[in-house]
Order: structure tokens, then sequence, then C-alpha cells
């Protein structure tokens, strides 16, 4: 018997004494120690989404249009107040940021007021450069002081009259924008709106001492909703 032969013979027989669940134990820690030895696979980042684009494609498609500044078509004050609401309608639509507003708005501003806004961009720092810097001074350059003050006189003196209350809230909300300082707060529009309203719908309100503008509203349409219904029976 050869030496191969005679180490192949000790090893069987030592196998042989070696109980069966010690060999399967010693198995599965070999196991073990492979899969820690091996590297853990790491999976690759995911790639960062692309900041969204403004969305001036959108714009004409929802009914934006442009606007040139030309004295002889709508530099108007009238004529540049509703281009700047029907604009300021879309942008509202497309959910725009308000850098995104910015960027929209000027892309429809052509020749004359194109060139005006080149120009009082350059005055101030980017930073500056946002959607209520361009409403501010679009309304001093097209609409002027005297149209702003007619506005807030108006508002001033709105009362609901022979209106709807969704009526009177439309025009409530259109007139507001020109007299901020005189409703700086929530408490302080819901207080105005009341005082505009009808008697009748006025009396039944005040007492619940409603400081939320939505639900005043909400509660004004229910109102009037309920005194038809009454006075057509």
């Amino acid at each position: 018997m050869t030496e191969e032969q005679r180490e192949l013979q000790v090893g069987e027989e030592v196998e042989s004494h070696v109980p069966t669940e010690a060999i399967g134990m010693y198995r599965h820690s070999l196991l073990l120690v492979a899969e820690v030895a091996q590297p853990a696979i790491v999976p690759p980042p995911a790639p960062a989404p692309a900041p969204a684009r403004p969305p001036i494609d959108k714009l004409r498609k929802y009914g934006a249009t442009e606007f040139k500044g030309r004295k002889k078509d709508d530099a108007s004050a009238s004529a540049a107040e509703y281009w700047l609401q029907s604009t300021d309608r879309v942008l509202q639509q497309l959910q725009c940021f308000s850098e995104d507003s910015l960027v929209c708005a000027v892309s429809l501003l052509k020749e004359e007021i194109y060139q005006w806004w080149d120009t009082v961009a350059q005055t101030v720092q980017p930073i500056q450069r946002i959607w209520e810097f361009f409403l501010n001074e679009f309304r001093k350059r097209y609409v002027g002081d005297i149209y702003m003050e007619e506005r807030k006189i108006e508002f001033i003196y709105l009362r609901q009259g022979r209106m709807t209350v969704a009526e009177y809230e439309r025009e409530f909300i259109r007139l507001s924008k020109y007299a901020r300082e005189m409703i700086p707060t929530e408490e302080a529009k819901c207080k105005r709106f009341e005082q505009g309203l009808n008697t009748k719908i006025k009396m039944l309100l005040v007492a619940l001492q409603i400081r939320d503008f939505s639900t005043l509203v909400n509660a004004a349409l229910n109102v009037e909703k309920v005194t038809e219904e009454d006075q057509s029976r």
C-alpha cells in the first residue's frame, strides 16, 4: 500500500468517526464565511431628476397673449391691467412658482416693453428680480398712480347691492389688491367683506365672528341660498 493510499484510508476512517451534524455545521460555517468575504454589491445612485423648466410653451395654449407696450395699442392703464390679470390667471392655472412666473411673463414681453424691462432688470441684483418686483414695476410704468388710486376708491365704496354674493366676492378680490394696506390681516379682510354685504346676510354672519375668508364666503353663500328659498316659498 502506497503512502497516498494510506493517508486516504486514514482520512476516511477519521471522517467516519465524525458525527454527521458536526460535518453539516462545519460546511454551513464555511458558507457563511464565504458570503461575508464577498464584497457587498452597492447599487449605483439614482440619477438626479432634471429641474423642471418653466412652462413657456404652454402659455398661449392657456390663453396668454403678448404685450408690446405701444401707446396706440395696449399701453393704456386698463389694457395693461387687463393683460396683467389674464397673465396672472394663466400662471396660476399652470401652478407656476414665483421664479417661473417671472420667466414666463417676460417671455410674453415684446418690442418697447421688453426693452423697458431689460433696462429695469439691470438696475437691481439678480436675487431681487422676482415676480412681485415685476408686478410692482409694471404697474408703476404702465398702470400708473392715478389708475391705482381710482381702483382703491372703488374698493373703499364697494358694497354688494344688487350683486349676488359670488359676484360681490369677485369684485372684492379684484379691487382688494389695490388697497392691501387696508386689509393687512385675514381678520381685517373678513371684517371689510362683512361690511359690504347686504344687511340681511350681514346680520346673520356678524355674530358668528368668522375670521377665515373662505369660510366666511361659503357661509354668506349658504345664507343667500336659504334666504332665496324662503322667498320663493
